[in-house]
């Protein structure tokens, strides 16, 4: 076994932490089957493509780019690798082509092929060399039964049938592969959704084209109903996809969108992937889907850290069980107490030094229960912070464990810090802030419920306020992050916003220092603002106590652009409607053209002299034969007016129609230089 990174260790930790909270489902992929030494889909293709010797008809499609093998012998392998390679849409197209070509020239099924290639393989099993990891397997499956009761998987194969004893299998039209027997009433029974099919179905009905999936979604919504819900019911793991499963992508974009809806739903998706995946794919997909990506590591590794980590926290959790209850159970009474009584049971249970077992005991609350976590991290650190510091070291697994926790509960360890000064001290001095933060960047990135945006927010300017704006290394990260959601604010109904969010950060924004608030301006795009990122820059330019820096920032991230926008596209239309006509004997010169800035010139294709022209941040200039048109754009930031100088003629009039006022002066200036009528 490859021992797991930390990274990997703390997110499969919050895994565990499902587990014994019953709050995990496990979606099944290929990737498990070919752990087990079956096929990937592609090499099934492969395999009946070369046995009917189809590859010459593919290779005649238009729908594939294959190239060709004729006196090119290392074009046949790799062939072999791009069809292995086809995902998502691809691959369902060349399994529709093939089907196709089956029926048609050689009277076969498709499904039948498949179904005949997978049984090859089960009739395998027993053979010595596969036995021991079928044997891990059982074991992991048999220790995860008791923490879950649906596995969905898209696999054909019996492999999870062989692994699983007490199992229940539903299919996708709902009638059991095995129901001959009645599904115990174990409480470790599993269902098991096959929700595209099996290979012991009489029907041979696999879906396996991309007609077949069309059909499937349509036709099978009881099915899919019922993934929905459990999806939506619980934190959900998916194991042996691919992330290109447009399937997979599909339903997590309905279950994703639902919780846009739902402000009480905290989703967490993780993902299991054994290839590496650089940062720029991670932060798509956790922009995209709110999910966490665990790479580089096998399917076992996985289920042997999964299960490791789990056994611990339920070993102290019995423990802990055993030793003490009652006074921690006031504290997490779901119906609440007063803050006396709150802080009564803190100074008896620090008093009677029984604070290792309430620790203890909260600490159990929070990893088996998600229901009193708010509840439980607040009784956790507030009788963390007045106990004695030599014996705060005993809980810093377990304290980590908590702050790493991607939850609902963040929000809470935040308003503690705000205002309990002891909590705040502790956290500073042993670092925890850090990690407190660090978790929350990563729930503010992996976020795109719109009721979610807000609370993210507040969240970070709560920590920054707390902590006195330190943010140390992760000051870029956290900037990032804040930008996210605060992107996503706004006080109009604006379809694609969060309605009436921005008041509700308004006041914690005055906590930024200028440097920060500077730096997450800078985030914004450098194009003209719409009308909802207007309204988020003046709430936090608000901010800034002196009239004059407002005007300034007001004129760099919303002005500034708008009014060069204006000049650019006036000047450029000035001169591309009189210059290139016949009589002026011009080219204009694209060598020498920017698109991103006005800089250029028409050429003269005789000896008049050249046109050029030049922008050089807010000046522009025109000139031609040593007469030059300069028009300048100049702020005051004092009076938080706008002048436009040109030739050193200022024109300050309210409002300023910038097309109105340079139009006729152009043309002006052109028909002075004899290059218009």
């Amino acid at each position: 076994m490859n021992s797991p990174d930390y990274n990997q260790t703390k997110l499969i930790s919050n895994i565990a932490t499902d587990l014994l909270s019953y709050n995990a489902t496990f979606f099944i992929g290929a990737g498990f089957s070919r752990d087990l030494g079956y096929p990937s889909w592609g090499e099934l293709l492969i395999d009946i493509i070369d046995k009917y010797s189809l590859m010459e008809k593919i290779k005649d499609s238009s729908l594939f780019y294959l190239l060709p093998e004729k006196d090119m012998p290392i074009n046949k392998t790799i062939n072999e690798n791009i069809l292995k390679k086809l995902i998502g849409v691809d691959f369902l197209r060349l399994a529709g082509y093939v089907d196709l070509l089956l029926k048609e020239e050689k009277n076969k099924d498709i499904r039948v092929e498949i179904i005949d290639i997978i049984q090859r393989y089960e009739d395998k099993r027993k053979d010595k060399d596969k036995k021991e990891k079928f044997d891990k397997y059982k074991e992991f499956f048999l220790f995860i039964g008791n923490y879950i009761t649906d596995l969905i998987t898209t696999n054909y194969d019996t492999n999870l049938e062989y692994c699983i004893d007490d199992l229940f299998v539903v299919h996708r039209n709902l009638s059991s592969v095995n129901s001959s027997r009645t599904p115990s009433k174990n409480k470790n029974n599993i269902k098991l959704y096959k929700i595209h099919g099996c290979i012991k179905d009489n029907d041979n009905r696999i879906i396996i084209t991309e007609k077949d999936y069309q059909d499937f979604y349509s036709s099978n919504k009881y099915i899919f109903h019922k993934l929905y819900s459990t999806l939506m019911e619980n934190n959900m793991v998916f194991i042996g996809y691919s992330l290109a499963d447009p399937n997979i992508r599909g339903l997590l974009s309905e279950v994703l969108e639902e919780i846009k809806q739902n402000k009480e739903v905290q989703k967490k998706i993780y993902w299991i992937n054994r290839d590496m995946m650089n940062d720029i794919d991670k932060r798509f997909y956790e922009n995209m889907y709110s999910m966490q990506i665990i790479d580089q590591i096998e399917i076992l590794d996985f289920f042997t850290t999964l299960i490791e980590l789990t056994k611990t926290k339920w070993n102290n959790a019995k423990l802990i069980e055993e030793q003490w209850t009652e006074s921690t159970m006031e504290l997490l009474s779901p119906s609440g107490i007063s803050t006396i009584q709150f802080n009564s049971i803190i100074s008896s249970t620090i008093d009677a030094g029984r604070y290792r077992e309430a620790l203890n005991q909260i600490y159990n609350a929070f990893i088996t229960n998600s229901s009193p976590r708010g509840i439980a991290c607040e009784a956790f650190f507030t009788i963390l912070s007045k106990i004695p510091p030599t014996e705060v070291q005993a809980f810093e697994i377990k304290t980590i464990d908590i702050l790493q926790m991607n939850d609902a509960h963040l929000f809470h360890i935040v308003e503690l810090n705000k205002k309990d000064v002891d909590v705040r001290n502790l956290f500073s001095a042993k670092g925890y802030d850090k990690k407190l933060l660090e978790s929350l960047i990563l729930k503010a990135r992996t976020n795109n419920a719109f009721s979610q945006y807000e609370y993210n927010a507040k969240e970070l300017l709560g920590y920054y306020g707390a902590f006195n704006g330190s943010l140390g290394e992760l000051e870029e990260l956290f900037i990032d992050a804040f930008y996210y959601n605060y992107s996503y604010l706004t006080n109009t109904r604006t379809l694609g916003y969060a309605f009436k969010s921005l008041k509700t950060v308004e006041e914690d924004l005055k906590n930024f220092e200028e440097e920060i608030l500077v730096k997450t301006l800078q985030r914004y795009p450098t194009s003209r603002k719409s009308d909802v990122q207007i309204e988020q820059i003046e709430a936090l330019i608000a901010t800034i106590p002196t009239p004059e820096r407002q005007n300034e920032l007001r004129f760099h991230f919303i002005q500034e652009q708008s009014i060069i926008e204006v000049l650019r596209n006036t000047v450029r239309i000035r001169l591309s409607n009189i210059l290139p006509k016949e009589e002026f004997k011009l080219h204009w010169d694209n060598n020498t053209f920017d698109d991103d800035t006005f800089n250029g010139k028409y050429q003269s294709l005789t000896d008049e002299g050249d046109i050029t022209f030049n922008e050089n941040e807010n000046r522009f200039s025109i000139s031609y034969k040593g007469e030059v048109l300069v028009i300048h754009v100049k702020p005051d930031f004092k009076t938080g007016e706008i002048s436009v100088i040109i030739n050193n003629e200022t024109y300050n009039e309210k409002p300023i129609r910038i097309r109105d006022l340079i139009t006729p002066i152009i043309d002006e200036s052109f028909k002075n230089w004899g290059l218009s009528q």
